[in-house]
């Protein structure tokens, strides 16, 4: 009995440069060696199909054409405990969306509570600090819970000279 979900397709040497060439950019999308080899190990066989696919790969040319260097070295993670609700409060800004013509909201604002993990997307109209205090103080911070920290995920959006300002 046949497994058709286990069959593989013994391909001619002719015709393996095609195979490669469709696996490697239409269903691996460029992605690497291992996913490229991935797909053509469900699809087809031949001798030596691994170091065909790794030279394959290795010659694409829109693959190398694309290079960001090595990878920065990150530190270790920093302790975010917290002992209280709304103790730390990590804000996110996203957008400009497309402005609809009677909210005039162009911006949302995303608020998390580290503690219980409460969140909040409030929509603003623009980056100003005023109009994000305004909406945070609205919508998210309460006068009988202090907020002792706010973590931004994109200090230099709010370093800048709009938040110096507001």
């Amino acid at each position: 009995m046949i497994n058709v979900e286990r069959s593989q397709l013994l391909v001619p040497r002719k015709m393996r440069d095609a195979l490669l060439q469709k696996i490697h950019v239409n269903v691996a999308g460029h992605l690497s060696v291992s996913k490229t080899q991935q797909h053509v190990q469900k699809r087809a066989y031949w001798y030596g199909w691994r170091r065909d696919v790794g030279l394959f790969c290795r010659a694409c040319v829109p693959c190398n054409q694309y290079f960001r260097g090595m990878t920065p070295r990150q530190g270790r993670l920093q302790d975010m405990r917290t002992g209280a609700p709304m103790e730390r409060l990590h804000v996110g800004l996203a957008g400009p969306f497309p402005r609809p013509e009677p909210a005039g909201m162009t911006y949302i604002c995303s608020c998390i509570c580290a503690f219980t993990k409460y969140a909040v997307a409030v929509p603003i109209p623009d980056k100003s600090a005023i109009a994000l205090f305004l909406r945070m103080s609205f919508y998210v911070l309460d006068a009988q819970i202090p907020c002792f920290q706010i973590m931004v995920k994109s200090g230099k959006m709010l370093c800048s000279g709009n938040y110096a300002k507001g």
